[in-house]
């Protein structure tokens, strides 16, 4: 079953890592599709959803999960895409999609 994929540990990049991976809190399959909304952002843009100067800039943005798509770059990705980008980039891991 899912629940005996718990992890605990800090694991990954930075860039890539969910919020509550970033938070150090248990976290399961849905920190996965967090970063698979990371990397489809990142391919459909061109530039990454999550950027700072420092480590702990980054990890406060990723931990806020406040991700913009109003950059000249989505202007001509459509709706489809941003939506399931949106849907693997929700901040609550209950609200990502689920495995079918």
């Amino acid at each position: 079953p899912v629940e005996d994929n718990l992890g605990d540990d800090l694991v990954g990049t930075l860039e890539f890592c969910a919020p509550e991976v970033v938070s150090e809190q248990v976290y399961s399959y849905e920190s996965d599709y967090w970063s698979i909304g990371v990397v489809a952002y990142a391919l459909l843009s061109g530039i990454m959803p999550f950027y700072a100067d420092t480590k702990g800039e980054l990890t406060e943005q990723i931990e806020n999960g406040n991700c913009d798509f109003r950059y000249d770059e989505w202007w001509d990705v459509g709706h489809q895409a941003k939506d399931f980008v949106q849907r693997l980039l929700a901040r609550d891991p209950r609200k990502r999609p689920k495995p079918e």
